[in-house]
């Protein structure tokens, strides 16, 4: 009989592992091994209230920890400040099991903050907040430009839906606006600056149905919705250009009727313009001297 053969009966039952200690970052796993088994010990592999106990194995740092396995026979042992080699010890009753293992202190992750991002589509404009790559409903969302002499329809404060964001317009006109986008959410904030290009229309009328469609929402202005309408028709009435600047850029490409003749279609347009135009003065002018009420038709 070899010299190990011999020491191993030696071994009393008692003093022979039955434990095995297992160690995951800072979790520590109590299980039965093959001869508790063997010895039907348990039904089951893991150890529920197993007693742990934690010295450190290192003589300048310090570190120890005790406490009793889960339903899971597991044991959560708090973060060193400093990378510690510990020795654990598990005991059930008669049986115990040990291990040696090395403990590292919890690297915390930077929050990465709040994040804008900005998509538009034609007229649709889609500001988005995330923190931390999700979603942050309710954040507080302004919106100005960036030149104090430009204005934007959608100009001011707003409110991130459950989906961390917010629905703008594009810029009515033929010009581009650069807006400056703050959003704040628990005491973060984050910006941006993005140039709002200026949506394609097939025709004026198109343009001043989307912009009287984006008043019905508008709350706050101190104009009635029919006098914004009427200014913002004389504002942006293509046939205030020179003949020669063409079309307006809303005016979308030309049509499919090669045949007829240009001057013709100028004429045509011009002419519907200054009906429009002519009306939205009219309007204009009557809802100014009611004190923005409009008239008023006789009483029942």
């Amino acid at each position: 009989m070899s010299a190990a053969a011999a020491a191993n009966t030696d071994v009393s039952p008692d003093e022979t592992d039955e434990l095995n200690v297992s160690v995951d970052d800072t979790v520590v796993t109590v299980t039965w091994n093959e001869s508790a088994f063997e010895n039907e010990t348990t039904k089951n592999g893991t150890v529920e209230g197993a007693a742990v106990n934690v010295t450190s194995l290192d003589e300048n740092v310090s570190y120890a920890a005790n406490g009793t396995t889960d339903t899971n026979g597991t044991l959560d042992l708090s973060a060193p400040e400093t990378t510690v080699n510990v020795t654990v010890n598990a005991s059930s009753g008669n049986a115990s099991g040990t291990t040696v293992a090395m403990l590292e202190p919890t690297t915390e992750t930077e929050s990465e903050g709040l994040d804008i991002s900005v998509e538009q589509n034609n007229d649709d404009v889609t500001v988005t907040v995330t923190e931390n790559d999700t979603a942050a409903p309710n954040a507080t969302v302004n919106v100005s430009t960036v030149d104090e002499n430009v204005s934007y329809t959608d100009e001011g404060t707003y409110t991130t839906d459950e989906n961390g964001t917010v629905s703008l317009s594009a810029p009515f006109g033929n010009d581009s606006v650069e807006v400056a986008i703050t959003a704040t959410a628990d005491s973060e904030s984050a910006e941006t600056t993005v140039t709002l290009e200026a949506a394609e229309y097939e025709n004026f009328g198109a343009l001043v149905s989307a912009f009287a469609e984006e008043q019905e929402a508008e709350s706050d202005s101190d104009t009635t919705r029919g006098l914004r309408i009427a200014n913002f028709v004389v504002e942006h009435n293509p046939g205030n250009a020179p003949d020669h600047a063409g079309p307006p850029g809303h005016a979308g490409p030309p049509g499919d009727d090669d045949d007829e003749d240009e001057d013709d279609k100028r004429a045509h347009r011009n002419t519907l313009v200054r009906r429009l135009t002519t009306t939205a003065r009219t309007l204009t002018t009557t809802m100014t001297t009611n004190g923005g009420h409009g008239t008023r038709g006789p009483a029942d």
